[in-house]
């Protein structure tokens, strides 16, 4: 690995450590200890986060205050400094517990019972949207993801549609306006086939130029990328080594955390990620698919949910066009499964396969689109356990902790889950 970047990832606001312990210790017990705490051992698991906060707080952790004077912290800094502390081999916690975490969710899924109906999968997801300080009479448009593949009669509608929604692919639309009430849910339960690339066609001259344009939202071949790509593909024989070259560096050289999406550069996303050094998933795979362009490899982003039953949480991944082998995915869910790219053959496991997924979105053609309500400047997502099974992944304002959104997901092998 290059020089490390910043513990933080982020050159850190002080106005933003205002989230009290418990709460940063609930994302943690989802990230590191989904099965101990799903098995009733919450306690023992909540002493080794506490004790690993004080540690890391002793390291240089910055620390705030919560409205009530008690420290408060950045769930951003939090998880970021445990992620570099763990990849430099400062503090144990990160390999010890996430990183086992995430191997024992990929285990899991590989090794669950059939899906019923044969070849299916069940997920619940309904968004509660936060409508505290709108008056009645507001117009709204939310949507919602949905998976890209359904079968007639596998979608059934929960919450409060005023109407039966529109549906296009990857999506739920629909125009309510508000009454007054705080909040509004929208759900659905569906089960899907969920294997393969949602699109096995090879691209005709139109997809080729689609998929090699040089911009496209976060992706794109900066001349700093093409003559990154270009140096690590130099004298590859084949497509698949010279993608395995890109693969290769990302996972050497970057860190994947949760990256401050007010601080990105949006004319130079790839550039800032390789000036900070940290990326996430949608980031990760975004540089991915721009240094596969780069080499004019027809390449996109895909994004959906995980299907792990304790964490059915949102993903994105990449896929890049092999004459020989089709569109062949990428995930850097193999960074963490791997330590940082240190054990290789958890790094490239999903170099060229993955696991059942719900797709969601196959960019640009395919995107579920704006919320349909306001994002906050400042914002990040936690997620957190449920007592009732599945995650809860809240969209907040960073600022102030204001929930925008908040989607309720769970994912099961016998049977469509109950309702939330």
């Amino acid at each position: 690995m290059n020089a490390p970047p910043s513990p933080l990832g982020t050159q850190g606001d002080p106005a933003l450590r205002h989230v009290g312990a418990a709460r940063v210790i609930d994302e943690l017990l989802q990230s590191c200890f989904a099965f101990e705490v799903a098995a009733g051992q919450r306690a023992a698991a909540e002493a080794e986060c506490t004790e690993a906060l004080a540690r890391w707080r002793a390291a240089g952790l910055p620390v705030g205050s919560t409205a009530t004077g008690a420290p408060g912290y950045n769930p951003l800094e939090v998880h970021n400094f445990m992620v570099w502390s763990g990849r430099l081999g400062a503090d144990p916690f990160w390999r010890r517990f996430h990183v086992t975490t995430a191997r024992r969710l990929v285990r899991q899924l590989a090794t669950a019972p059939p899906m019923v109906p044969p070849g299916n999968h069940a997920v619940t997801l309904v968004r509660r949207f936060n409508l505290a300080g709108l008056p009645a009479g507001t117009p709204l448009r939310p949507r919602l993801p949905l998976p890209l593949a359904l079968e007639p009669g596998a979608l059934r509608l929960l919450g409060a549609w005023p109407a039966p929604p529109r549906q296009a692919p990857g999506r739920l639309l629909c125009q309510l306006v508000t009454s007054g009430a705080a909040s509004v849910e929208l759900g659905w339960q569906a089960s899907f086939p969920a294997h393969g690339s949602p699109d096995p066609a090879p691209p005709d001259a139109a997809a080729r130029l689609l998929y090699t344009q040089p911009r496209e939202g976060l992706v794109q071949v900066s001349p700093r990328v093409a003559a990154l790509a270009g140096q690590l593909a130099a004298g590859a024989p084949t497509a698949l080594a010279r993608v395995m070259a890109l693969w290769r560096w990302v996972n050497a050289n970057l860190l994947v955390g949760k990256v401050p999406y007010h601080e990105l550069d949006t004319d130079q996303p790839m550039d800032w990620l390789l000036d900070h050094g940290w990326m996430d998933c949608q980031l990760g795979a975004a540089l991915l698919v721009s240094l596969a362009r780069a080499l004019g490899l027809p390449a996109r982003l895909l994004g959906g949910h995980f299907l792990y039953p304790l964490s059915p949480d949102v993903h994105f991944w990449a896929e890049i066009w092999l004459e020989d082998a089709g569109w062949t995915p990428f995930d850097l869910l193999s960074w963490g499964l791997s330590a940082g790219g240190q054990d290789e053959a958890w790094r490239d496991h999903f170099a060229g396969r993955l696991e059942a997924r719900l797709t969601t979105q196959v960019m640009p053609r395919q995107v579920t689109g704006p919320l349909g309500v306001a994002l906050p400047p400042r914002w990040y997502v936690a997620t957190v356990a449920r007592p009732a099974g599945g995650i809860a992944i809240s969209l907040e304002n960073a600022a102030t902790g204001a929930v925008v959104h908040t989607d309720v997901v769970s994912a099961g092998p016998a049977s469509l889950p109950a309702p939330p």
